[in-house]
């Protein structure tokens, strides 16, 4: 640098000059743009208008939104499954059940539920794989609670990894407690993922998500928030009969559904939809299901 012309110096230093600025800029915009969502007021009634389409993950929530926002058409139904990989193979069968719960805790899915479960399903080995916890915190309270024989806390993985980190698993826990209406409705990313990784799935008998395990044939379903019944399930699993027909049925569906997202391309290059008002954003973000509670 010293050996370059003066002129070259003077380049050097005046084009930092313009990045500095864009940093300023953009400093000050944030702040303006994160006060402006806190406060912002969402007209769903709006938002639908100005969309092409509205899509949503199953029947039961495209009625709600349909009567609820008074919509013309109902809204299209695309189900959240993740891509398809490599057919799973399963690994051999072991003296106890390996079931995983891979997901998120809070309101409607608490942790008491697991281990309860856990405790009273004795043929059971439980994985838990919980992303944004505290994990020594979780590994502690399990030893506190002399479950760590049978309860184990994995570490998170990363969002393209979940399918692939379900291998080695038999089963997999959908614990969702009816808290809000969205969580009565709910169809979960987890349910797609267990399928997908070619898992039964244990799951409350929620009006979509229930119906969906049963009709399908790939898992039991328990009381919602009935730690007692979600044992009793899956103590039937672990006798091989049910677990090797509903593991069958799992891989079934797998095969069969496996090309959803082929299918979402082509409903949206046949109707021209290039703005969408997708289910995560429009119902867990703006509170469009989760306003009205139920009883748990």
């Amino acid at each position: 640098m010293k050996g370059l012309p003066l002129s070259y110096n003077r380049d050097y230093q005046e084009d930092k000059e313009p990045l500095f600025d864009a940093v300023d800029q953009i400093r000050l915009a944030l702040g303006a743009v994160s006060g402006m969502i806190a406060t912002a007021t969402w007209i769903p009634e709006r938002m639908q208008a100005a969309a092409d389409a509205v899509v949503t993950v199953n029947a039961e929530i495209a009625a709600e939104l349909a009567q609820r926002l008074r919509l013309a058409t109902t809204p299209t139904v695309v189900l959240s499954a993740p891509e398809l990989e490599p057919e799973p193979r399963h690994a051999p069968p072991a003296q106890q059940l390996r079931a995983v719960y891979q997901g998120a805790m809070g309101p409607g899915r608490a942790l008491d539920d697991l281990l309860a479960a856990a405790v009273a399903a004795p043929s059971v080995h439980l994985s838990i794989r919980v992303a944004g916890a505290d994990i020594d915190a979780l590994r502690q309270r399990i030893d506190a609670d002399g479950m760590a024989r049978r309860v184990a806390v994995l570490d998170p993985v990363a969002p393209d990894r979940l399918v692939a980190a379900l291998a080695g698993f038999d089963v997999g826990l959908i614990i969702n407690r009816p808290v809000t209406r969205n969580d009565e409705l709910v169809l979960p990313n987890k349910f797609f993922e267990y399928l997908m990784a070619g898992l039964a799935v244990v799951g409350p008998r929620l009006p979509s998500l229930g119906p969906m395990i049963e009709h399908e044939r790939v898992g039991l379903t328990f009381a919602p928030g009935d730690p007692t019944s979600m044992a009793e399930a899956l103590e039937r699993l672990a006798q091989d009969s049910p677990l090797g027909v509903v593991l069958a049925a799992a891989l079934r569906w797998r095969r069969e559904h496996g090309d959803w997202q082929e299918s979402f391309h082509q409903m949206a290059s046949g109707t021209g939809i290039d703005r969408f008002i997708l289910r995560r954003r429009f119902v867990m973000d703006y509170g469009i299901l989760d306003a009205v509670e139920t009883p748990v």
